[in-house]
C-alpha cells in the first residue's frame, strides 16, 4: 500500500529491482520532502547557508568564480573506481554518483580553475583513489601547484575494513588525499605527521553512500588554516567539510550537484553553525 502510494506520485519507484529497493528509495524521497520542507519554513535560519552552497556541476560553477577569491581548498570527489556500478541495484544506488573512469578524467580538467581561484599563498587538499596516484599529481603540477610527494592519510582502521579478494589483499583501512599548494603558504599548527587518525563514521549513522566524519576535516581545517579565511569544496556530498569550517570559524563555499545532497548538506551545516552565526 505504500509502495502503491509513492508510485503515483513518483512512476520511477516501479523500474526498482526489487521491493526492498523500491521501499528505500521511497524512504529517501520522504527523507528529502521532510529536509525541503524545514528548509522552506526556516527560511531565515538557512538562508545564509543556502548562498554558500551553489547548486551545480563543479567543473562550470568554478569557471564562474573570481580569480584569488579562496584562501584554501578542501575537497573530496569521487574517486573514478566505478564505485556507483558496484552499488548499482542496491539499497546505495539513490544516493550514489557518476564515478567513472571518463567522468573522473573530466574531473581533472578543472585543476588549472583550482589553481586559478586559490589566493597566492594557499593550501589544496584533495581526496583520490590510490589508483590515480601518478595522474593527479601530474595533473596539478602541471597546473602549476607544487606537490607534496607524501600524500595525507586517513587511517580509518577504527571502522570496518573490506577487500573483494580477502584470499590475496589485506582490507584497505586508509584513504589518501594529494597535500598541493600555490605560492609559500605556512602550516599553522606544525609537527603532525601526514596520517589522521578518526573513526569513520558507522553504516548506521551514515546518511549518504560516501559520508566522512566531520571531525576529519575539522582536523585539517584547524592544521591548515586560520580563523575567518575561506575554505573552498567543490564536491560538498553530505556536507561534512562546510560544517566543519563553520564549527570553528571559517567561511566557506561549496558546490554539490545533487539536491538531496546538497538539502543534506546544508542541514548539516547548520547543526554544526555556532548559534551566533546560524541566527546572523
Amino acid at each position: 500500500l505504500l509502495l502503491d502510494t509513492a508510485m503515483q506520485a513518483y512512476p520511477e519507484l516501479a523500474g526498482a529491482r526489487k521491493i526492498s529497493h523500491a521501499l528505500s528509495r521511497t524512504k529517501q524521497i520522504a527523507k528529502h520532502l521532510e529536509r525541503r520542507i524545514e528548509v522552506r519554513e526556516r527560511e531565515e535560519e538557512f538562508l545564509d547557508i543556502e548562498s554558500r552552497i551553489i547548486l551545480g556541476d563543479s567543473i562550470e560553477v568554478i569557471k564562474s568564480l573570481p580569480s584569488e577569491s579562496l584562501d584554501h581548498i578542501i575537497t573530496d570527489p569521487p574517486f573514478g573506481v566505478e564505485y556507483d556500478r558496484r552499488k548499482e541495484g542496491s539499497d546505495g544506488e539513490f544516493t550514489s554518483y557518476e564515478d567513472s573512469v571518463e567522468s573522473y578524467e573530466n574531473l581533472l580538467t578543472m585543476v588549472p580553475d583550482l589553481f586559478r581561484v586559490l589566493k597566492p599563498d594557499g593550501f589544496c587538499i584533495w581526496f583520490f583513489g590510490i589508483s590515480w596516484y601518478e595522474r593527479v599529481k601530474t595533473a596539478f603540477r602541471g597546473a602549476g601547484f607544487t606537490v607534496d610527494e607524501l600524500p595525507i592519510i586517513w587511517d580509518r582502521t577504527e571502522g570496518t575494513c573490506h577487500t573483494n579478494r580477502p584470499d590475496r589483499y589485506f582490507s584497505r583501512g586508509y584513504d589518501v588525499a594529494l597535500h598541493a599548494f600555490k605560492g609559500e603558504p605556512e602550516i599553522v599548527k606544525r609537527g603532525h605527521p601526514n596520517i589522521f587518525h578518526h573513526a569513520p563514521i558507522s553504516a548506521h549513522n551514515r546518511e549518504l553512500l560516501v559520508e566522512r566524519p566531520v571531525a576529519l576535516y575539522q582536523d585539517l581545517i584547524q592544521h591548515l588554516t586560520l580563523p575567518g579565511q575561506t575554505v573552498g569544496d567543490f564536491f560538498v556530498g553530505s556536507g561534512s567539510c562546510p560544517a566543519a569550517a563553520a564549527s570553528v570559524g571559517r567561511n566557506y563555499l561549496g558546490v554539490e550537484l545533487s539536491p538531496e545532497r546538497r538539502l543534506a548538506a546544508i542541514k548539516k551545516i547548520h547543526s554544526h553553525t555556532p548559534i551566533k552565526d546560524a541566527v546572523a
